[in-house]
């Protein structure tokens, strides 16, 4: 790097690390090697947060340019953006269970849910925060999202009980996606995409009553 190292990550599995800097590059490097591996120019202003999946197959990288990137080491590409957030990306999350899903908190005090192929969000908790997000955590079963900000509070947020609101500040907002492309339908005939672990909890309920008459 030429400037300021802003974020480091292990590979979960292999050998392998990669760096963020105030210089805008993505940089992979081999511990065992005395230079790095590779550098990659992905972003347009600083890079702030690295995080790799579960499966060390996936890596997402944030920046202040308001974007998301995601790279497939197998293939050794970024190959899509997300675009969302109107000030710095300041903290990316991928869900526990779910290795296309992940979360992100921006500068902007609000939480983003991302799945991986959809361009548009799949939930938003618009001012989660009052200020900038530092920090996000999910459950190790992926049902409950932990967030830290320069507020200095820390939020815990779940899926919605029944009777709340979906559009509730403080519940995940279960979106409307068609897939068809053509105009939004209504809520009972449209395909609904729901982030694991906060969508609408009557349907896990009906699962539950469905396994204990069986």
């Amino acid at each position: 790097h030429r400037s300021e190292v802003k974020c480091v990550s292990w590979h979960p599995s292999k050998s392998l690390l990669v760096s963020g800097g105030r210089d805008k590059t993505c940089i992979f490097w081999d511990p065992r090697a005395a230079s790095c591996l590779s550098i990659h120019h992905w972003h347009r202003d600083i890079v702030l947060r690295t995080e790799w999946s579960n499966s060390g197959n996936m890596l997402l990288t944030s920046s202040r340019d308001q974007s998301i990137k995601c790279f497939d080491l197998r293939t050794m590409k970024s190959f899509q953006t997300f675009n969302g957030h109107k000030r710095d990306v300041c903290a990316i999350k991928w869900h526990p269970l779910d290795e296309l899903c992940f979360a992100s908190g921006g500068f902007d005090g609000n939480v983003l849910f991302w799945v991986l192929g959809l361009d548009d969000t799949q939930g938003e908790i618009y001012k989660a925060h009052d200020s900038s997000i530092s920090a996000l955590e999910w459950h190790p079963l992926g049902h409950i999202l932990v967030t830290g900000s320069n507020d200095n509070l820390t939020k815990f947020w779940c899926r919605s009980r029944p009777g709340d609101s979906l559009k509730d500040k403080h519940n995940a907002r279960q979106c409307v996606y068609n897939i068809d492309g053509g105009e939004e339908e209504s809520e009972d005939e449209a395909t609904q995409v729901m982030v694991p672990g906060l969508g609408d909890q009557d349907e896990y309920d009906n699962q539950d009553d469905q396994d204990d008459n069986q």
